[in-house]
């Protein structure tokens, strides 16, 4: 898919880091704080040319500063993942619990 890293959080792809840069995914709802701190969008060359973006901005300069600057920005890119999840396919579905009832009789007195 392309030469990087992701990274995951329970299951969920939420950033990965291409040409030295961390890219955090932002939708529609997450991307206005990432254009007003001047973010840029991830985008790559196919090797046919045509250029193409996926819903990923790059993390703000400010935010690499420390854990606690990157928070909300990490947080941000989480909910964006857990929003825009898909559905686990049935074949991909956990087992569901099973019981089992078994019927006692009591003896006769």
């Amino acid at each position: 898919m392309f030469g990087g890293y992701g990274f995951y959080c329970d299951g969920l792809f939420f950033a990965l880091v291409a040409w030295d840069t961390l890219y955090l995914k932002a939708d529609a709802a997450a991307q206005a704080p990432f254009v007003e701190a001047g973010c840029q969008i991830f985008r790559d060359t196919r090797p046919d040319g045509r250029e193409f973006s996926m819903g990923y901005w790059s993390a703000p300069d400010e935010a690499l500063d420390g854990p606690d600057a990157m928070r909300p920005w990490a947080r941000r890119a989480i909910e964006c993942a857990l929003r825009n999840r898909k559905p686990l396919r049935a074949h991909d579905q956990p087992p569901k619990p099973r019981m089992a009832i078994q019927r006692f009789r009591s003896k006769p007195s």
